[in-house]
């Protein structure tokens, strides 16, 4: 890759990132959803287990019933990414921002 790829193929870039993760993200989420309601948790190796919990907030369940102030904080940070994007030509950032921009969303 080189380093002076487009702003636009470079947001364009961000932007696939960005929804192959959030695809892969929703997919996983009804799998567990599907595979592990009204289940014993399911050993995976060792002490590993999958267990379908819920979280109210955001990591770790903080921040309960703040979903609209982290909604938010969620989208400052896509438009701050994006923006960073937009005036970095190296496409690693690029591909760093589509994780970050996916996760974000």
């Amino acid at each position: 890759m080189t380093d002076d790829v487009q702003p636009a193929h470079r947001l364009r870039l961000t932007m696939a990132i960005a929804l192959a993760v959030i695809a892969i993200d929703q997919l996983t989420k009804h799998w567990a959803v599907n595979a592990l309601t009204d289940v014993p948790p399911r050993h995976v190796i060792w002490r590993l287990q999958w267990n379908l919990t819920f979280n109210s907030g955001m990591a770790f369940s903080k921040g309960q019933g703040m979903g609209p102030i982290i909604g938010l904080i969620a989208v400052v940070v896509v438009v701050v990414v994006i923006v960073g994007v937009r005036k970095n030509s190296n496409p690693m950032v690029a591909i760093a921002a589509g994780f970050i921009v996916g996760g974000a969303l």
